[in-house]
């Protein structure tokens, strides 16, 4: 290789074939020292429990379509799609996982590249006459997905197997402007609980596109502590499970209003108001693992 020298400098010397080697063999150990703070384990219970959490609202929303034109239940599941895919960026980056593709590895990403067109392709299908569909069709999406994500998830716990202790990452407390943001998502999630269950009015519409704009400017706050994936990051179980049982009221709810007749308005405003007040709660209650932080560093 010809090295173009900058002006006034001389060209650098190209390396020797054994410093050349030396720069691959250490190329090697940077990659297992990356690994070295990679909880593999933790990795692959996230990636399994992102695929399920996927695979559930994917499922509950074409269960929705069956029993219904879904128009209403459209903005909000895709709405917890999304949410559900960044905070569980957060939460894979806190294990010290980072999204690179290894090129030592490209059949992962054929593999996973033809598992996401199988499930648009029979998600299509499912769409385009889903009145003549039978019920079991309905699952098979989901239960793709479920695959696609299972599959590195049990790649990663064959690969934790037999490691050493992974390096402890150090704790980081919740932001200001993390609480703020949770108790902001609670507000969402009641409004998306209202969006679809009062599906036949305005105020549905107006909501749902509410939720969507509301998506697309969380987004672009991705890099700030407010971001949803910084959620992901400083979540802990209180707020996750906050978070989850704010997702079960928004699905159950949907599946309710269009297969039985029990759901009264006063149902749909006292679960609007119970997950607002969830979330809510969970974004200011004290962190815990500050204090044990410092009672460490005291001791």
């Amino acid at each position: 290789m010809d090295h173009k020298p900058m002006r006034g400098i001389e060209p650098l010397e190209p390396p020797t074939p054994d410093l050349a080697q030396s720069y691959l063999d250490e190329i090697d150990v940077i990659e297992r020292r990356r690994d070295e703070r990679i909880d593999r384990r933790a990795a692959g219970w996230q990636l399994a429990f992102n695929g399920l959490g996927v695979a559930v609202v994917l499922t509950a929303y074409l269960l929705v379509v069956r029993g219904s034109d879904g128009a209403m239940a459209l903005q909000p599941m895709l709405f917890l799609l999304i949410l559900w895919g960044q905070i569980g960026v957060g939460v894979a980056e806190r294990s010290g996982v980072r999204w690179r593709t290894s090129g030592k590895r490209p059949w992962q990403v054929i593999v996973v590249i033809l598992l996401a067109i199988v499930a648009v392709c029979s998600f299509m299908v499912l769409l385009i006459d889903s009145a003549e569909r039978p019920l079991w069709a309905f699952f098979v999406p989901g239960a793709i997905v479920a695959i696609g994500f299972g599959g590195p998830a049990a790649v990663q716990f064959l690969r934790s197997r037999g490691r050493v202790a992974v390096i402890e990452l150090p704790y980081e407390p919740m932001p200001r402007a993390s609480r703020l943001a949770t108790a902001g998502l609670g507000l969402l999630l009641g409004l998306a609980v209202l969006a679809v269950g009062y599906g036949s009015t305005l105020f549905a519409s107006v909501g749902s596109t509410i939720l969507m704009f509301a998506m697309v400017a969380w987004i672009l706050a991705s890099r700030t502590d407010a971001g949803p994936q910084a959620l992901g990051r400083f979540w802990r179980w209180p707020q996750i499970l906050a978070y989850l049982l704010g997702v079960a009221v928004v699905i159950g709810l949907s599946l309710l209003e269009v297969y039985t007749d029990v759901v009264q308005s006063w149902m749909i405003g006292a679960c609007a108001v119970l997950v607002v007040l969830l979330l809510a709660g969970a974004a200011f209650l004290p962190d815990a693992g500050a204090r044990r932080a410092a009672d460490g560093r005291d001791g």
